[in-house]
């Protein structure tokens, strides 16, 4: 009797004492998860850049696709000047659970902006201007954007523990090597893969493919573990890095609503035929790509299916 009445009391001992680390660890978990969650709040609010739009702005049905204009700003410091040199509007479709990747070259011609290329409209005018050109090219409407200084692009992907890419060309490029094949890159590796373009037979062309490649690794890696252990800072390099004009609010909306989004991603591209053009302003004939009218169809149907 004696011992089993020791053995109740031993185990309401070590129950009490299971529960009092249960307790803290449920205290400080909360902890962690309220500062994670101050964190990122603070971080989206440094990235927050409303715009005044061009034209209508596009409302969001809940439950129907969405696209998100991505820019990759080439300024070679911390900031968002200069030309947008990568444009990909991202079309999320959460019925489908897919997003596609649509890839539209820099040296896109069309009217009413500098130089007659696309990729000028950033520097005309910003993300708005950006955005007002892209719907009225593709007649299809572009619903947010977000803008990555290629700058920082490094910081986010050594943060990650780097990114692997199918590399389809061999090259050298700034003292590195990269050979065909799947690559494991760290941060200045990558700046490196993604910047390359002239000793590219495929021109831009190749340069968006490795682009996408990146941006598609990266995704995923960000929302691996490692991303979480180092989630301040990702949030620094984000908040450095980014501007968007979805809120944290917002964000957290589209997370919930579209996240199934990202179990499938499909990269396409609009293709065009290089063309020597007389640019009035520069008064110099300029290399244009012109996209045809079929493929910008095949364009407006992708981000509008």
């Amino acid at each position: 009797m004696r011992h089993r009445r020791r053995k109740k009391r031993t185990v309401k001992i070590i129950m009490k004492v299971l529960g009092c680390v249960f307790g803290i660890m449920l205290v400080v978990g909360v902890g962690l998860l309220a500062k994670m969650y101050f964190d990122t709040r603070n971080a989206f609010e440094k990235t927050y850049k409303p715009l005044k739009r061009e034209g209508s702005q596009r409302n969001i049905e809940k439950g129907k696709p969405i696209n998100i204009l991505l820019l990759g700003i080439d300024s070679g410091e911390k900031g968002f000047n200069g030309r947008s040199d990568t444009m990909i509007v991202a079309h999320l479709n959460p019925k489908k659970k897919n997003t596609i990747l649509l890839s539209i070259p820099r040296d896109t011609w069309v009217e009413g902006v500098s130089l007659n290329k696309i990729n000028s409209a950033f520097a005309d005018g910003g993300a708005a201007r950006t955005i007002f050109v892209v719907e009225k090219l593709l007649d299809a409407p572009i619903h947010h954007y977000a803008a990555l200084n290629f700058s920082g692009i490094k910081s986010l992907v050594d943060v990650v523990g780097g990114i692997n890419v199918n590399n389809q060309l061999d090259f050298s490029v700034g003292g590195s090597h990269f050979s065909r094949g799947r690559l494991h890159l760290n941060g200045e590796e990558t700046e490196r893969y993604t910047r390359m373009r002239y000793e590219d037979p495929r021109g831009d062309y190749g340069r968006q493919e490795r682009q996408r490649d990146a941006i598609t690794s990266l995704i995923y890696s960000l929302k691996s573990t490692t991303a979480l252990r180092n989630y301040p800072t990702i949030l620094k390099a984000l908040g450095e890095n980014v501007q968007t004009d979805i809120s944290f609010e917002e964000m957290q909306d589209l997370f919930k609503d579209y996240k199934g989004s990202f179990d499938k991603i499909e990269s396409v591209y609009l293709k065009g035929s290089g063309e020597m053009r007389y640019n009035e302003e520069m008064g110099k004939n300029l290399s244009y790509q012109i996209v045809p009218q079929s493929e910008i169809s095949r364009g407006h149907d992708l981000l509008t299916i």
